[in-house]
């Protein structure tokens, strides 16, 4: 499995910014090579999701990021199913000097010895495609 971690720090308001990390519309604005192609359920709640797809390397990726648990202004975790399975966090924290925002993905793709070929590439675009959406999330809620 590999494992991404990366963080930006925002000027701007708690609320505005866990408003930008679970409002659909406002997801598909920030979020970089990955597209949003729905909802599930009564999203963000615990259980309901999102379906995304993801071309990387002349492949299109599709899954689901499934809310496994939620704080509020705090935390969000998923579960990622599909090609691509494991799980994904995103942690906020606010003091005077801005807002934190740490995410965490955990996965591994699961297509035999294509995946275990393709890893390394997926590992790097994956990692590009990090650090362009938090900077997308910066400049939304710093607008």
């Amino acid at each position: 499995m590999a494992i991404l971690k990366d963080n930006v720090v925002v000027n701007a308001s708690l609320d505005k910014v866990w408003s930008l990390l679970t409002s659909p519309d406002a997801i598909k604005q920030w979020l970089t090579d990955i597209r949003v192609t729905g909802t599930e359920g009564n999203y963000p709640a615990v259980g309901s999701g999102l379906t995304w797809e993801y071309k990387i390397a002349g492949i299109t990726l599709k899954g689901n990021l499934t809310v496994k648990a939620l704080e509020p202004g705090k935390h969000i975790a998923y579960e990622i199913t599909g090609l691509l399975t494991g799980t994904q966090n995103w942690d906020v924290s606010g003091d005077a000097g801005g807002v934190r925002v740490d995410v965490t993905n955990n996965y591994q793709l699961n297509a035999g010895v294509i995946g275990k070929v393709a890893a390394p590439i997926l590992d790097q675009t994956t990692t590009a495609t990090l650090k362009k959406s938090l900077a997308g999330l910066k400049q939304m809620a710093e607008k």
